[in-house]
């Protein structure tokens, strides 16, 4: 049984896909209620991550949705799990092959904080150098698979140009700045896409000077953290082969702490886009 109050991370992630899914199906949430029962307005809860589903509940929706076997499986076994103190890990959200880790998480945010030491953050890089990164990310990928990771990457920067999408706030260290990935002529417009982008309303870029000396993001690496409206932030940490989904409140907290300190130590708004567009025009 799933106990009252704030969802688990593994709870918002069932009821996010369940909206994604009847959406999918073309089916309105008066269609639902027609064919289970269950109310419009109960439905609209759960998907807007204010209440969770019940099991059979969730089984009866997978089934009108015609949900395939293994995705349907894999849905059960994260709501079996979703009250477990456990962290949400990449194989939970990629419960098929076309479900993006970010899906869900990501287009709910209202406000997104990005802190990165090497490279652009996938939201704002182009596509030359997203396939760089993607090509030489040191997991053996058909070309297919390259392409299509791409153009996932480059479709989730539609959220910055939907009214009402999240703010944007990255922290940048000037080593990515430095880093050449995929060659001068796609440093030079990924430098020129990323001054450009920051001088967008709602998106602010911070540049972390490398002489600065030590501080919080030289100990925690490239992290995100993701705050909603009436729900609980989430920090998300991506490593090579799997992605983690923090929800606990002091961890969240220690990574605002963390971005709050990196923040402190970085140049301002327009120095860094000075710097940037300095480095571009010098490719």
């Amino acid at each position: 049984m799933i106990e009252p109050g704030p969802l688990t991370v593994k709870m918002r992630r069932i009821c996010l896909e369940l909206a994604r899914v009847r959406g999918e199906r073309g089916l309105t949430q008066k269609d639902v209620e027609r064919l289970l029962g269950i109310p419009s307005s109960t439905l609209s809860r759960i998907e807007s991550c204010e209440r969770a589903v019940r099991r059979d509940d969730l089984s009866a929706l997978l089934a009108i949705y015609q949900v395939a076997r293994p995705v349907r499986e894999a849905v059960l076994k994260l709501h079996r799990e979703a009250n477990l103190p456990s962290l949400l890990e990449e194989a939970d959200l990629h419960v098929h092959d076309e479900l993006a880790t970010w899906v869900g998480f990501e287009e709910h945010a209202v406000e997104i904080r990005n802190y990165e030491h090497f490279l652009v953050p996938g939201l704002c890089q182009t596509e030359d150098y997203a396939r760089a990164v993607i090509e030489n990310y040191g997991l053996p990928l058909e070309r297919s698979e390259v392409h299509r990771r791409v153009a996932a990457r480059i479709a989730r920067q539609g959220l910055l140009r939907r009214e009402g999408g999240p703010r944007l706030n990255v922290l940048l260290h000037e080593a990515a700045l430095w880093q050449d990935v995929g060659g001068p002529d796609v440093m030079r417009e990924q430098l020129r896409h990323l001054a450009a982008l920051a001088d967008r309303p709602g998106i602010e870029v911070r540049i972390v000077p490398g002489g600065v000396g030590a501080h919080p993001g030289l100990v925690e690496g490239a992290f995100v953290i993701l705050d909603f409206v009436g729900l609980p932030s989430l920090v998300h940490i991506e490593h090579m082969v799997h992605s983690l989904y923090l929800e606990e409140k002091p961890d969240v907290n220690a990574y605002k702490a963390a971005f709050n300190g990196i923040l402190a130590v970085a140049h301002g708004a327009r120095d860094s886009v000075d710097l940037i567009r300095k480095l571009g025009e010098g490719l």
